[in-house]
C-alpha cells in the first residue's frame, strides 16, 4: 500500500468512526448482519472481513429508489459502541454492482442519501457547506500522505535531552493531529511546499518575522507591567539578535512607541495585510 492509499485508509477510518459516534445516521440501533451470511447473500461482493470473523456488516441504504447501499465492516469499539474494522474497504453497491469508495466518494454517497430527506430550499443551503467539506477532505488526504512519507527519528528517544524529547513528541503528534476528527488534520491555505516547510513532523527550522506594534494598542497579561523590561524578543532571541532588532527599531524611530512582536512567516505573507491592513496604513503596525 502506497502512502496515498494508506492516507485515504486512515482518513476513512476516522471519518466512519466519527459519523457513527455522532449518530449521524440516526440514534436507532444499527441493523447489522453476520459477515458470513452477508457474503453468501452477495457472492459477487469483494470480501470485507476474514472468513470466520465475528465482525458484523452494516448496510446503509442511501437511495431506496436507485437501490444504492453502503456496506461497512464493523466491530465493537472501546470508546464508542461500534467502529469500522481497520484496514477494510468501504463498499458502494447499486443492485449487485460494487465499487470501493474513497473518502470523498463515500461522503458524496452519504450526502446524496441525506439530501433525499431535505426540502429543496434546505438542499440548496447545504450545497456550499458540502462543497467546502469535500474540498477539506481532499486536502486532509494529500497532507496526511505527505506526513506519512516522512519518517520521524525516534531512535534512543528516552535517552535524549528534554528539548529533543519534546520536539520529537510534537513531531509524532503532528502526524495524526486530532485523529478523531478527520478534517481537523487539514491545514487549509498551505500548498505542498509550505506544508513541508512548516509542519512540525518535518522538523525544519522556521525563521520568525517581526512586526512593530504601537504599545498603546496592546493588552498585556498579569505580570507584564513594563514593556521596556518584559518584551517577546527578550525571551525568544539571543542577545546579539536582540541588539540587532533594537538597532533597527531605533533607526526607524520606533523604539519608544512600538514593541516588536514575532509573526510566523506564513501569517506574515498571507494574513497580516488582509486582517490588519488599516493598522499598517496608519502606522500602528509596521513591518
Amino acid at each position: 500500500m502506497n502512502f496515498t492509499s494508506l492516507a485515504a485508509d486512515l482518513v476513512m477510518q476516522d471519518l466512519v468512526d466519527c459519523l457513527l459516534a455522532e449518530d449521524f445516521f440516526g440514534r436507532e440501533p444499527l441493523r447489522l448482519q453476520d459477515s458470513s451470511q452477508w457474503q453468501l447473500r452477495h457472492p459477487q461482493a469483494p470480501q470485507l472481513v476474514e472468513q470466520g470473523s465475528a465482525q458484523q456488516i452494516w448496510e446503509w441504504c442511501c437511495d431506496d429508489s436507485e437501490q444504492r447501499f453502503i456496506s461497512i465492516a464493523l466491530r465493537p469499539g472501546i470508546t464508542q459502541q461500534w467502529e469500522k474494522v481497520p484496514g477494510t474497504p468501504v463498499l458502494g453497491r447499486q443492485d449487485e454492482r460494487w465499487t470501493q469508495l474513497s473518502p470523498e466518494d463515500f461522503m458524496k454517497w452519504v450526502f446524496a442519501g441525506k439530501a433525499t430527506l431535505l426540502q429543496d430550499s434546505e438542499r440548496q443551503d447545504n450545497e456550499k457547506g458540502i462543497a467546502l467539506f469535500l474540498e477539506v477532505l481532499r486536502i486532509s488526504v494529500w497532507q496526511t500522505a505527505l506526513s506519512l512519507d516522512h519518517k520521524v527519528d525516534e531512535q534512543n528517544l528516552m535517552a535524549q535531552d528534554g528539548a529533543t524529547f519534546f520536539r520529537t513528541m510534537e513531531q509524532c503528534a503532528s502526524l495524526r493531529d486530532r485523529p478523531y476528527h478527520p478534517l481537523a488534520k487539514a491545514k487549509q491555505g498551505l500548498n505542498e511546499q509550505e506544508y513541508l516547510q512548516y509542519q512540525a513532523e518535518f522538523a525544519r527550522p522556521v525563521a520568525l518575522n517581526w512586526v512593530a506594534v504601537d504599545k498603546t494598542l496592546l493588552q498585556c497579561g498579569d505580570g507584564v507591567e513594563d514593556l521596556n523590561a518584559s518584551f517577546p524578543a527578550r525571551y525568544l532571541l539571543p542577545e546579539n539578535l536582540q541588539a540587532e532588532l533594537d538597532r533597527e527599531m531605533q533607526a526607524r524611530g520606533l523604539a519608544g512607541s512600538h514593541v516588536a512582536l514575532p509573526v510566523h512567516p506564513w501569517q506574515f505573507e498571507h494574513v497580516l495585510q488582509v486582517q490588519l491592513g488599516d493598522a499598517f496604513a496608519k502606522g500602528d503596525c509596521q513591518r
